[in-house]
């Protein structure tokens, strides 16, 4: 069995920490993008990403381009948005990215690593 890849897109460094930890006790390789614009980057540069995990939040430079370009790249990746709070225009962003799942802050561990395991 081929080693699954994810791409975290997160501009909180703690955050990206805990992901990266919980993703690698999983077993997956872990690629650490800190912004949308370095994120769509390595997305296009990598062919072998299974699992995108975008937090809807993410503030740096880049992120409504990621939002346009993810629609367009995303190919066989699986996307899983993470947001602060539920509001309907976080629906509509979802329905337009083709995400698969949304987790809502906050949420433990075993829903992140099952909502993982189910999208890989």
């Amino acid at each position: 069995m081929c080693m699954k890849t994810a791409l975290i897109i997160n501009d909180d460094e703690t955050l990206r920490g805990y992901y990266k930890t919980v993703l690698d006790d999983m077993g997956l390789n872990v690629l650490i993008s800190e912004d949308g614009a370095i994120g769509i980057k390595t997305l296009e540069e990598n062919s072998d990403i299974d699992l995108v995990i975008l937090d809807l939040k993410e503030e740096r430079n880049g992120r409504s381009q990621a939002y346009a370009r993810l629609k367009d790249i995303k190919r066989i990746a699986k996307l899983l948005l993470i947001s602060d709070a539920h509001d309907y225009s976080a629906d509509e962003t979802i329905m337009n990215l083709g995400a698969e799942k949304i987790l809502i802050k906050p949420f433990t561990l075993p829903v992140l690593s099952s909502t993982i395991n189910e999208l890989i």
